[in-house]
């Protein structure tokens, strides 16, 4: 029986730095390039161009570029609960955390500079942006 979920997100990422930069924010949490995500009972089938290794777990998350739309798809085991322990169910707190990344550089670029970035009790970020 299979555990393995594969997460179809828009991040929208079109730079890697803002998935490097993402994950940054994440203690405990390495990047390994090219490699196969562990799941239960060992490795998964599938190389992702990025591969997440939580410290104390034994599930990844990979990273796979999706050729049709260039964002990143999610691949990992969801088997123990502990990727969703680390991320949020589906990722969400990594997805949230590249989006920050992305609305900061835009905001940036329009004139704006980020007063303050809170992440909410239901998970949703809120982020207040100012013009000095």
């Amino acid at each position: 029986m299979s555990h393995k979920s594969i997460i179809k997100c828009e991040i929208g990422i079109r730079d890697e730095n803002y998935l490097e930069q993402a994950i940054a924010e994440f203690p405990g949490v390495r990047i390994k390039r090219n490699a196969k995500p562990r799941g239960w009972g060992g490795q998964m089938d599938e190389v992702c161009d990025y591969v997440l290794e939580i410290a104390g777990s034994r599930y990844d998350v990979g990273l796979k570029k999706n050729n049709l739309t260039g964002t990143f798809d999610l691949v990992y085991d969801t088997f123990s609960g502990e990727i969703e322990a680390a991320f949020g169910t589906n990722c969400y707190k990594l997805v949230n955390a590249v989006k920050a990344k992305v609305a900061a550089f835009e905001v940036g670029m329009s004139g704006f500079t980020i007063q303050s970035d809170e992440t909410l009790p239901n998970g949703k970020r809120r982020m207040v942006a100012v013009r000095y």
